[in-house]
């Protein structure tokens, strides 16, 4: 494919996301000729223990098949075979148990184990006679028949040096005794095994490198595709952007707000959410013009003003919706929002009788429709 100038060629090596989601979806790294090697390897091992029980094996189970006189056939038959039958799926299993363990194992180190329904769905697209006849005249389709070829060809040629250089012995079968003639075929086959086996390994490797590179070719990626996933992943550049200046704000208030601590001693009220925020509002009648905020604070802050409220003896009233409303529309040092002024004014009144000994409930406070915030600054109503 021509490299074209949009990014569409998938010249960029997977990402460890893409990697991830590809074993997700059951596409793992998998040869199923080191799966054959580790298989033939383990099979080999476990004859090659069977063999030093060979001979006693044999015994026992040939004593089985000595069914005595005709007289006791039938009280016999059935144990006896019973018995036999049983000695044999036992060296089944022992060669059977390696073997399965092998495979497990090969594919665990190789790509690792995923069970994803994804690999058991059924793909309509593969019904496609069309699409079949693309995979069967495929490059991999190609190598496959290769692969297969030389593997049988390297195979064959194994097994006939093997045969050759045991020809001699073969050949003198016919005049040894029998267990002679068993223990000689015994070795032949361990032998052909063992060759069988380091050339299947030899094999495995190569395929394996093979699969690993079709894979990795396989899940590479265009740049688009990289910069897209790298967006999802860190944001966009707007975003990123967005999220420093609102970082970069909430830095500057948290320090004008510890730099305003000083000043709750001097409020007149201290309006709390309760614990979420706190706000410190200051009315001197003939000096101000209306009610200031001189300090506010929100979850940690908020707490450290409602402690130096109580030491510095400034009323602390508790009305969330306000609280929210002075601290997210006031800035320490200015004039509360000209909107809340009735309200303020109501709770100022209230803190005022209470100071002069006028023990009173606090009567209903109510806030415009467009004053009324959730805990995260978003206007609950329009």
């Amino acid at each position: 494919m021509a490299e074209s100038n949009d990014g569409a060629e998938r010249s960029q090596e997977p990402t460890q996301k893409r990697r991830e989601q590809a074993q997700r979806d059951g596409q793992i790294l998998t040869s199923k000729e080191m799966m054959v090697f580790a298989t033939m390897g383990a099979g080999t091992l476990a004859l090659l223990i069977l063999q030093s029980f060979g001979p006693q094996a044999a015994l026992r189970w040939s004593a089985q098949l000595m069914l005595g006189d005709s007289a006791t056939l039938d009280a016999v038959l059935l144990p006896s075979v019973v018995s036999a039958g049983w000695q044999v799926l036992a060296a089944s299993l022992i060669v059977a148990g390696p073997v399965m363990v092998a495979a497990i194992a090969a594919q665990a180190a190789m790509g690792g184990i995923a069970w994803t329904p994804k690999g058991y769905a059924f793909k309509p697209n593969k019904m496609d006679p069309l699409k079949g006849l693309k995979r069967m005249v495929s490059m991999t389709a190609l190598v496959e028949l290769g692969k297969a070829v030389a593997k049988v060809v390297l195979l064959a040629a194994v097994a006939l040096a093997v045969t050759a250089g045991a020809m001699p012995q073969i050949m003198g079968l016919g005049w040894m005794t029998t267990g002679d003639a068993m223990e000689i075929m015994a070795g032949l086959i361990l032998r052909f095994f063992f060759a069988m086996t380091l050339m299947l390994g030899v094999i495995g490797a190569v395929d394996l490198y093979w699969q690993a590179h079709s894979r990795n070719k396989q899940l590479r990626m265009t740049l688009a595709e990289v910069k897209r996933e790298h967006r999802e992943d860190n944001g966009s550049p707007e975003q990123k952007g967005k999220l420093r200046r609102m970082q970069m704000d909430a830095s500057r208030r948290g320090a004008r707000e510890r730099a305003a601590l000083p000043e709750v001693q001097t409020a007149s009220v201290v309006v709390t959410n309760p614990r979420h925020f706190a706000v410190a509002l200051r009315y001197r009648p003939g000096e101000d013009e209306a009610p200031q905020v001189v300090a506010s604070g929100r979850d940690g802050m908020a707490l450290q003003v409602r402690d130096l409220a109580r030491k510095a003896g400034v009323p602390l009233l508790e009305l969330p919706p306000l609280a929210r409303a002075l601290y997210f529309t006031g800035e320490i040092g200015t004039q509360i929002d000209p909107r809340l002024y009735g309200t303020v004014a109501t709770v100022l009144a209230h803190v005022w009788r209470i100071d002069r000994g006028m023990a009173e409930d606090l009567p209903p406070v109510d806030l415009p429709p467009d004053m009324r915030f959730d805990a995260n600054g978003r206007r609950a109503s329009g």
